[in-house]
């Protein structure tokens, strides 16, 4: 009896020893449940934006580049000084520019003389001849009427004839000659001759009336390279600019992907680098034709966009770099889900949702997307739970802990 008492004791101790193992076993190979950050489904106002770098402009702007060939002869203001439309600021030398002009009206002068005397000449030389052949035709027809009623010898009557024929080809030479001289006035070289004297003495006349340099904008002088008695150097390329500091404005270039989507009228947050400034402003205008902009081997066009400050700061000066925040897009009180949370997959969108403690996918459809959130159109409800940060290998049917706590 005790040995069958003990027989059974071994039996039921190697059972629960097994029993024990294959539990031990399970609790090994069973998946660990993932640890999942929560959120609720909310409303939020949306904003997606384009991040552009610029730099601080003026609307009103004059801007121009004294010849390096002409000595300054006098300097009426200096950089910072506040000038008005009109005002002088910088007298160029022009006795080499008045010598060229002199010498190019002289050149069309002698031109124009030279062709007038030999049109002259020829008009003479026509008119003379043609008085000739008058007269000759006369002698003619008197000494013919004579010939005829027998009066005239006949040598005398060849004479006229032959005199006559000799006047005739006279004015066929003249005319010919002054035909011709008519023609090579109006032939294109000497026409232009012409223009070329003509379009050189505009330029050298607007040269001259440029040497006198005056602002076309009320502001302040804010770059002027020139000293007087000195040539404009190269090296600082001898620039003149005034700036209406009163009327300041961004301007960024965009690529042609961002350009398209901007409009006049779109809100701008811009930040003055090295200030911390926050300021507001408008887009402006949007250029109309690209620039291209090198990079390595490849080339981008990039258009100009002008922003407009609604708050300028008075400690804003113009060439300041500033980055902006176009905002393209804006949507108020739309549901919206962090955008980590958000999974493509074989086309289908789906965010992951927490039920009976494991991940299960829920399809969406989304509209507006912004840095952070994405719009949710239809699929999840306002104030229903999702997993915010799901982790890159979650699957679905993958257990989850539940969190004591929602984030949201």
């Amino acid at each position: 009896m005790k040995a069958t008492l003990k027989k059974a004791a071994g039996i039921s101790i190697v059972l629960l020893l097994g029993l024990a193992a294959i539990i031990g076993f399970t609790q090994i190979t069973k998946p660990k449940a993932a640890e999942a950050e929560m959120a609720v489904l909310e409303k939020r106002n949306l904003a997606k934006s384009i991040s552009v770098t610029g730099s601080i402009d003026s609307d009103a702007i004059y801007e121009t580049v004294l010849s390096s060939s002409q000595k300054v002869v006098k300097l009426y203001k200096k950089a910072g000084d506040s000038v008005q439309a009109g005002d002088t600021l910088v007298v160029l030398a022009t006795e080499d520019l008045e010598y060229q002009l002199n010498k190019a009206r002289l050149s069309l002068e002698t031109l124009n003389i030279s062709r007038e005397n030999a049109e002259a000449q020829a008009a003479i030389k026509l008119s003379t001849a043609k008085d000739s052949y008058a007269l000759a035709e006369t002698s003619y027809q008197n000494i013919k009427m004579l010939y005829d009623k027998g009066a005239a010898a006949k040598d005398d009557f060849d004479t006229a004839a032959n005199a006559l024929s000799l006047a005739e080809n006279q004015v066929k030479s003249a005319e010919l000659q002054y035909n011709n001289l008519l023609l090579h006035s109006s032939s294109s070289d000497v026409q232009k001759q012409l223009e070329r004297l003509n379009l050189e003495i505009e330029n050298l006349n607007r040269k001259i009336a440029e040497s006198t340099v005056k602002t076309t904008v009320s502001g302040t002088l804010t770059l002027l390279e020139a000293r007087e008695n000195q040539y404009p150097s190269r090296s600082s390329q001898g620039r003149v600019q005034v700036m209406d500091l009163s009327r300041l404005l961004v301007k960024a270039d965009v690529s042609q992907y961002d350009a398209v989507l901007l409009s006049p009228g779109q809100k701008v947050s811009i930040k003055v680098k090295g200030l911390g400034k926050q300021l507001t402003g408008k887009v402006r205008s949007i250029s109309d034709t690209a620039t291209t902009s090198s990079s390595g081997s490849n080339t981008e066009p990039k258009y100009e966009v002008q922003i407009s400050m609604t708050d300028p700061a008075n400690d804003i000066r113009a060439g300041y770099d500033v980055d902006a925040d176009i905002f393209v897009e804006e949507k108020s009180d739309s549901p919206a889900a962090s955008r980590r949370a958000v999974q493509k997959e074989d086309g289908q969108t789906f965010v992951f949702v927490v039920e009976g403690g494991k991940a299960v996918k829920k399809y969406i459809k989304t509209g507006l997307e912004t840095d952070r959130y994405v719009e949710i159109l239809d699929g999840l409800s306002v104030g229903e739970p999702y997993i915010a940060a799901p982790p890159d290998d979650l699957k679905e049917g993958d257990r989850v802990n539940s969190p004591t706590s929602i984030h949201f």
